[in-house]
């Protein structure tokens, strides 16, 4: 028979609570819709933040345990190592982003427009190119010499669409600047939101555990402690590997194209180690602006840069990635193809991102659940 001590009233009264929320929200889901997104924008700019944090997080380790560690406690910069840390943190990734931007962008904007400026002139190139290819094939060597397409007119409607696009923008430029400031505030509120949590990082720790233990069960307390050290060691491992992982494929690619004479090697392996940080695809991102760049120069060496990124990718697909970053966060290469297909299908980028992380979180709280069941039942499975 149930005992209605006041315990268990406790707990019915939070399940009735629970069930009439849960009640209204079903029947008012555009409300409480509207209600979540309005507490998202107040709150992202903090979210925002405990984003850079993390990143910055990643760097400031490496150089407290490598650098500072070592230092004599009495030293002056051993007592400052954190605000040094973070600092010397923000000018690398300042410098990485500057590096970046003035490497490729530049070359990017003065290609793109003289490959607008050249279209006729490669257009011709690549139909010569494709008649000498197939002078064995006369039927398709004819076909391609009577293509005769005005390449001026081509030239004049992409100008006039481009035109028409940058028109579209400019009528909502009122809309455009309203968000670029709101965005600069959130960034901002974010940073100094970031910088507060990793100068208080330990201490924020242990107020965190006192109010889990002051209020919640102790068996519950470890077990969420033990799930957030979990997900801090595996997403800060993700982060390594991710790096790691986009420098090793940079510099394979510039290597690769200096050895086959491709122009502009060292710009496009910047450029795709850079968006290989998107997970197995990004690779191919930073391969389309190559191919735009190389092909004003030399159809054929385009021709060249494909067949190459696209033997590049596969080792980088089925090799380097699932190696460096299946492994540093102990996943294997299938789970971190799974986790990437299943995250990019369902959120996008940033899916495709996130999701190998997650997925290694789930993947070693079950396994430790499951041995854990397993030797309850006296059972050993090889």
């Amino acid at each position: 028979m149930f005992n209605f001590d006041r315990e268990n009233m406790k707990k019915v009264m939070i399940i009735v609570a629970f069930g009439v929320i849960l009640y209204w929200g079903l029947q008012n889901l555009e409300l409480l819709g509207n209600a979540i997104g309005f507490i998202v924008k107040l709150i992202f700019p903090f979210i925002l933040g405990l984003a850079i944090a993390f990143i910055l997080n990643v760097i400031v380790n490496v150089l407290e345990r490598r650098i500072f560690n070592k230092l004599k406690t009495k030293n002056i910069f051993f007592k400052f190592k954190r605000p040094i840390s973070i600092t010397l943190s923000i000018l690398l990734l300042l410098l990485i982003i500057i590096f970046l931007v003035f490497l490729v962008v530049p070359e990017l904007v003065r290609t793109v427009s003289m490959f607008a400026q050249n279209i006729p002139a490669v257009g011709e190139n690549i139909k010569q190119w494709l008649e000498n290819i197939t002078t064995n094939y006369p039927d398709i060597s004819n076909q391609i010499k009577n293509i005769n397409l005005d390449w001026n007119a081509i030239n004049d409607s992409i100008i006039e669409y481009a035109q028409t696009g940058l028109g579209a923008i400019l009528n909502g430029s009122i809309n455009f600047i309203m968000s670029t400031i709101s965005g600069i505030v959130n960034f901002v509120v974010g940073f100094i939101f970031a910088i507060y949590i990793l100068l208080q990082k330990e201490t924020l720790i242990r107020q965190t555990k006192k109010l889990l233990y002051a209020y919640l069960p102790n068996k519950i307390s470890n077990r969420i402690i033990h799930i957030a050290s979990v997900t801090n060691k595996t997403f800060n491992n993700f982060a390594t590997g991710q790096l790691t992982e986009a420098f090793i494929l940079g510099l394979l690619c510039c290597i690769g194209m200096l050895i086959l004479g491709l122009p502009y090697a060292v710009t496009i392996g910047v450029l795709v180690g850079f968006t290989s940080l998107i997970p197995l695809v990004g690779a191919f991102i930073g391969a389309a602006v190559g191919v735009v760049l190389i092909v004003v120069s030399s159809p054929i060496k385009a021709l060249i840069f494909v067949i190459f990124i696209i033997i590049l990718q596969q080792i980088e697909g089925n090799l380097i990635y699932p190696k460096v970053v299946g492994d540093s966060v102990g996943l294997s290469g299938m789970w971190v193809m799974v986790a990437i297909t299943v995250g990019g299908s369902a959120f996008g980028l940033i899916g495709m991102i996130i999701c190998v992380p997650i997925a290694s979180v789930i993947y070693t709280i079950m396994s430790e659940r499951i041995k854990v069941r397993l030797r309850k039942k006296r059972l050993v499975i090889r």
